[in-house]
């Protein structure tokens, strides 16, 4: 297959009907009212050590079966408007990024990610900065998704989001992580051992693990029976149902605290939990009308019942480890 490989700076766009692109160290193509360059082949590379910059960085069109791109240490796909890498493929998409993937527009991702099949495949390795409103965005029909992230993923709002419809998400993160981590519907997990994430990591509708790192953590585990692993650190565990929705701690400890959304927990006031309305007991069960959680402390269940010794009953909020122990105040409202 052949390569254009430009050899000197000069105003985009470039269109690549079956070609591969080769920009070289030092030569820049810009496009400043279009995107610096699109694909319309069905299996593409784009290897960047210079710079693509445009209202949109690089684009695939719907034909693309598979595509790679490679931005290596001092190359830059830059955009002011669309996302910077926006790319669509109904097989499978490889990016690997040591240089600079960055959109100014807060309203699109760095990095867009569409599939076009249910069988589709993506992965990002980052050891260089990926920067935007949101950083890491995968949509459409997608089978899997992988990152592996030892550089910088720096968002406003989402460093990883997944909007698939059923993609199973694998993020590890040994850097730097701003913003949050949403996973989607399928058996995820997020390992942040080794790395930092100011945001949340939350699960989607399957049964998750997510792995905190070694700092503060925010893990949501969302829908399903999920595994919650802080890590070391001052962690937080969120609850936003219970009944089914059973999460599972791995490694509670006296520096985490649970924290219940009162959007669901609606007998609950925000704030720290008062020491009135908790028990702790062999029988899960509330001692008065004030009781609103309840730990079992044989099987290390922990129990909401909104009306204490009323008729509504009690349903699971999640379990913690073996040896673990929760009073109230380890848990908190908001």
């Amino acid at each position: 297959m052949d390569w254009i490989v430009p050899l000197t700076s000069s105003n985009g766009p470039i269109a690549l009907g079956t070609e591969n692109l080769f920009l070289g160290p030092g030569v820049m193509i810009a496009s400043p009212h279009d995107v610096g360059a699109s694909f319309e082949g069905l299996r593409q590379r784009a290897v960047i050590y210079g710079s693509l910059v445009g209202d949109g960085g690089l684009y695939t069109g719907s034909a693309t079966q598979t595509f790679d791109l490679r931005v290596a240490a001092g190359g830059l796909v830059f955009s002011v408007g669309y996302p910077a890498v926006d790319v669509q493929v109904s097989e499978s998409v490889a990016i690997r990024n040591d240089g600079v993937i960055e959109n100014l527009a807060l309203s699109f991702g760095a990095v867009r990610l569409v599939g076009l099949s249910a069988v589709a495949t993506s992965a990002v390795r980052n050891g260089g900065t990926i920067e935007g409103g949101a950083g890491i965005i995968v949509t459409g029909a997608m089978a899997s998704f992988r990152l592996v992230n030892t550089g910088s993923i720096l968002a406003s709002v989402d460093a990883y989001v997944d909007n698939t419809t059923g993609s199973v998400d694998t993020v590890i993160n040994a850097g730097r992580m701003e913003g949050n981590v949403r996973l989607g519907l399928g058996n995820d997990s997020f390992v942040g051992t080794g790395g930092s994430l100011a945001g949340t990591a939350s699960g989607g509708g399957g049964e998750d693990r997510l792995v905190g790192g070694s700092g503060d953590d925010t893990l949501a585990g969302g829908l399903g029976a999920d595994t919650l692993t802080g890590g070391a650190g001052a962690d937080r565990f969120v609850f936003a149902e219970g009944g089914a929705n059973r999460d599972r701690i791995a490694d509670f400890s006296t520096e985490d605290f649970v924290v219940l959304d009162r959007s669901y927990f609606t007998a609950l006031s925000a704030g720290a939990l008062p020491a009135s309305a908790f028990a702790a007991n062999l029988t899960g069960l509330a001692q008065d009308a004030s009781d609103r959680l309840i730990f079992e402390t044989d099987t290390r269940i922990l129990r909401y019942d909104r009306d204490g010794t009323g008729a509504g009953g009690a349903v699971m909020v999640g379990v913690i480890q073996a040896g673990g122990v929760i009073g109230a105040s380890d848990i908190l409202v908001a």
